[in-house]
């Protein structure tokens, strides 16, 4: 099974192997329940059992840089941090004050988190110091156009942010 596989010595799983591998162990529907996979649905994809995790849409789902069994989950208010296995959530995150709309790993830090907002802010959690609010918050240009996706380079020195309007903005991150 590709999920439970090992990558051999000097062998690094790519960003798309990783991502269908995560979309085939924990899945995100509309509903906003993640599920992980194990019987089969009657369009192929398996699984056994549904977990409330969000109260609308998953619109995000990764796989964390540092533990290939922890995702991160967001949607609504909230986002949640999962283990493969764990039928709960090791992590739910307090409420924001804005609609969640992406995140993103650090690929430098473990326990570090980028999370968009639809008010055009990005907080940085940083689990490692704090759960109970961001570390940081910047907002984008102050126009309060929603954050709508972000990718690191592959240095994780710079961030990539596309906004509700088109736009992308290029954060250096220290």
């Amino acid at each position: 099974d590709d999920a439970e596989r090992e990558d051999g010595p000097g062998e690094e799983e790519s960003d798309e192997d990783r991502v269908a591998r995560v979309a085939r162990e924990l899945l995100g529907f509309g509903s906003g329940t993640p599920s992980t996979s194990n019987d089969t649905h009657p369009r192929g994809v398996r699984m056994d059992s549904i977990l409330p995790a969000h109260y609308g849409p998953v619109t995000a789902l990764l796989p964390s840089p540092f533990a290939k069994d922890v995702f991160l989950s967001v949607g609504d208010w909230t986002f949640n941090l999962w283990r493969k296995g764990i039928d709960a959530p090791l992590f739910v995150s307090p409420f924001a004050t804005a609609m969640i709309t992406c995140g993103a790993w650090s690929p430098l830090r473990p326990g570090v988190i980028f999370i968009g907002r639809a008010d055009g802010s990005i907080d940085v959690w940083d689990l490692n110091f704090r759960t109970s609010e961001p570390s940081m918050t910047n907002t984008m240009d102050g126009s309060g156009t929603a954050v709508t996706s972000m990718q690191f380079q592959a240095d994780g020195q710079l961030l990539a942010v596309g906004d509700h309007l088109g736009a992308v903005h290029i954060m250096e991150v220290p």
